[in-house]
């Protein structure tokens, strides 16, 4: 899995639009059928590319359009030799789709995964092609920054650095190359890479992570890699399922630590020399193993995505950050299951924050959009003020650099303890009539009713941008003239 799955770069053109706050409703999932094992990457349309190992080994390929009920096209995909398990893995850069899977050929130096490539969005795929020489796929794999895909195998804590291009060449066949440490025996089962350094997290035995800056070595040697970095569980817990995720606001480890009365999904934050404390994303009581770590992922805008099941497996749960993993929305119910049989899930989302998640229900595999509003409780907020008569106005948006897509500002008034003006012995009493929201001068839209929020739409503007958000406020006195207030704020956009 791709941590972010879409590599696409964003169009240098400049698209402002301010569009009214909502919030998504309940989506109905997607059948994907009977199939052993999916994965899903979003591409920059915000399209969900789903790849499927079968229960026969058969491997396709499902395209799901972003306000899809459906796939509108599945391509099945031929790859060598026999499958070793079921798991799967798929990338997407622009109109390049690479799919993994595990597969035996009868080579002499063992069996490995399997790349097959589409330059066509996934309308048609070369062959696969084995590269490189492991077990079984695990359920993370990594783009890194030489194009290179990163990926860990379930048995002896393997980990293989594969060459498969985006651009339709054929992927190169490596010698057997296996990574026999962090912890030869225990399977490192999260990877993410982070402005120049990859990180294995393995579960238990005891938690650890190991970090192996780039280009400092073999990443097969043991000996590249840092000794055992420390993940110490809440008292009681014990780590596993482990998920890593990097994106423009650094690398985010989501786990499930079970206890003897609760379980609970935590977050933790890299600071460049290791992981910082869990916050709680979701907390199940009544019992351990009542909660399965799925996936988190990072989008090109910046946020963090987590799904993962709770309630015993009976619901698909859903949460985000914007702000680096600091602060987390709270744990919205994606689908439900009277059965208890929520497994599985990965996730992915485009630049503006949608995406699709997929998981499986008892043996029916399915999709889910995923939809939040902007704004939603959890994402912190800074405000700048200016003051006018008896009244604060204050604009409101996200802390931090904003991310590409949707963006939610507010304007807000406060009333304030002044002292009776000297000359007319009157308080300045003032009313907000009309907002004009607009970015680098450009009014986008007016607002004239409160309360004064909007979701201001960011598409296009180059990461590392700065660019300055304006709010005109229209004013009404009750004593002297009528008035305007312009309150601004300059803004970066995520790089």
């Amino acid at each position: 899995m791709l941590h972010p799955r879409s590599l696409l770069p964003i169009p240098l053109a400049v698209a402002l639009t301010l569009v009214p706050a909502a919030t998504a409703p309940a989506a109905t999932p997607i059948p994907l059928g009977t199939v052993a094992a999916a994965d899903v990457a979003v591409d920059a349309a915000g399209a969900a590319h789903v790849a499927l190992s079968g229960t026969d080994g058969a491997v396709s390929h499902c395209l799901i359009p972003r306000d899809g009920t459906g796939c509108v096209r599945r391509t099945p995909i031929a790859m060598p030799g026999a499958p070793i398990g079921s798991e799967v893995h798929v990338q997407v850069n622009g109109a390049a789709v690479l799919v993994t899977a595990a597969r035996s050929t009868g080579d002499p130096d063992g069996d490995g995964p399997a790349v097959a490539v589409s330059t066509d969005g996934g309308a048609s795929f070369a062959p696969g092609v084995r590269v490189g020489s492991s077990q079984v796929l695990a359920g993370q794999q990594v783009v890194g920054p030489d194009g290179a895909l990163w990926h860990g195998v379930m048995s002896g804590g393997f980990l293989n650095v594969v060459r498969a291009a985006f651009d339709g060449s054929t992927p190169t066949s490596t010698p057997r190359l296996v990574f026999d440490g962090p912890g030869a025996g225990v399977d490192p089962a999260g990877f993410a890479i982070v402005d120049g350094v990859a990180v294995a997290v393995r579960p238990t035995d005891p938690a650890a992570f190991f970090a192996h800056p780039l280009g400092s070595g073999d990443p097969h040697v043991a000996t590249s890699w840092s000794p055992p970095g420390t993940l110490t569980p809440t008292a009681g817990r014990v780590i596993g399922e482990p998920s890593l995720a990097s994106g423009g606001r650094g690398m985010v480890l989501t786990t499930l630590e079970n206890g003897s009365l609760e379980a609970a999904i935590t977050a933790r934050r890299w600071t460049g020399a290791g992981f910082g404390p869990p916050v709680v994303l979701y907390r199940n009581q009544g019992g351990s193993n009542n909660a399965n770590n799925g996936e988190v992922t990072a989008d090109p805008g910046g946020r963090f995505h987590a799904v993962f099941t709770g309630d015993n497996g009976s619901t698909l749960r859903y949460t985000r950050s914007a702000d680096g993993g600091a602060t987390w929305s709270p744990a919205q119910v994606l689908t439900t299951s009277p059965d208890r049989s929520v497994l599985r899930a990965r996730a992915s989302a485009a630049a503006d924050g949608r995406g699709f998640a997929v998981a499986v229900r008892g043996e029916e595999w399915f999709a889910l959009p995923l939809e939040p509003s902007a704004g939603l409780p959890g994402e912190p907020t800074v405000t700048t003020k200016v003051t006018e008569g008896d009244t604060d106005l204050l604009l409101g948006l996200p802390r931090g650099c904003l991310p590409a897509g949707d963006v939610r500002v507010t304007l807000t008034q406060r009333a304030r303890k002044v002292k009776t003006r000297r000359s007319t012995g009157r308080r300045v009493v003032v009313k907000v009539t009309r907002v004009d929201f607009s970015v680098d001068g450009r009014n986008v839209r007016t607002d004239r009713r409160a309360p004064f929020t909007q979701t201001l739409r960011l598409v296009g503007l180059a990461p590392g941008s700065t660019h300055v958000v304006r709010a005109r406020a229209f004013l009404k006195v009750r004593t002297g003239k009528q008035r305007t207030r312009s309150i601004r704020r300059s803004v970066r956009i995520c790089a």
